[in-house]
């Protein structure tokens, strides 16, 4: 399997942040590559493979592929989004 260029989308640094202020552990997992998401959250003992696009920015075919074997995967691109994922907001 092939990878791709991995760089962080420009909302990544600011999820991270909030997530982390609200309690979970955040562990970024951008340069996995191989379609990885980008961020492994855990809130409450319960893990979340949370990838992060900016913007209008499309999952890759690698992304789709790692998504499709190991859902549920999230995909945000807000902070409330992210908040969201986790159960933080309604």
């Amino acid at each position: 399997m092939g990878r791709y260029n991995r760089r962080k989308d420009s909302n990544q640094n600011e999820i991270v942040e909030a997530l982390e202020q609200a309690g979970c552990a955040v562990t970024d997992m951008s340069t996995a590559g191989d379609g990885f998401t980008d961020l492994l959250v855990t809130r409450a003992g319960v893990h979340y493979l949370v990838e992060v696009k900016s913007g209008t920015g499309k999952l890759n075919q690698l992304q789709i592929d790692f998504h499709t074997k190991h859902k549920p995967v999230y995909t945000v691109r807000s902070v409330d989004e992210a908040l969201r994922v986790v159960g933080l907001l309604g």
